[in-house]
């Protein structure tokens, strides 16, 4: 708590942490999530997210893999946007078969992918070559 009795909230750090990211001040948005975890802010998985894709954008994907694992060991369980991010992050990275075992690992997860999950991740396949895998995802989409 400041001198005034003033707390920042979650709505705080979540502005000033998306900021930080836009600005590519990686080193700072980092500082700020310790901080928030420090002080016990009930960080939400939309927070979570947007650091998600922050990394991701800032080319930090296996930083923001490893963050996706934080989130969960904190009790905070990602949700499809956060996959979504992810998956995205990974196939701008040329990691597609990261992306693709993410596929596989939101239904163990009691996620269900949605039309979003299933176009960004042909929309990979196909900028790869992976024409024979991106039908296959269209079909999978198709019956979900």
């Amino acid at each position: 708590m400041s001198e005034h009795g003033y707390s920042p909230n979650i709505y705080t750090y979540s502005s000033l942490i998306d900021r930080l990211f836009k600005d590519k001040r990686l080193d700072l948005a980092l500082k700020v999530l310790s901080k928030m975890l420090e002080n016990s802010c009930a960080s939400n998985v939309v927070t979570y997210t947007e650091m998600i894709d922050g990394l991701c954008k800032a080319d930090k994907t296996d930083e923001a893999y490893k963050l996706m694992f934080m989130i969960e060991e904190k009790g905070c369980s990602p949700n499809v946007v956060t996959y979504i991010a992810m998956i995205d992050g990974f196939g701008k990275a040329s990691k597609i078969d990261k992306s693709l075992e993410l596929l596989e690992q939101i239904g163990s997860k009691g996620v269900a992918p949605n039309f979003i999950t299933y176009s960004v991740l042909i929309n990979h396949c196909c900028i790869v070559g992976l024409l024979d895998k991106a039908y296959e995802l269209l079909e999978e989409m198709k019956q979900t």
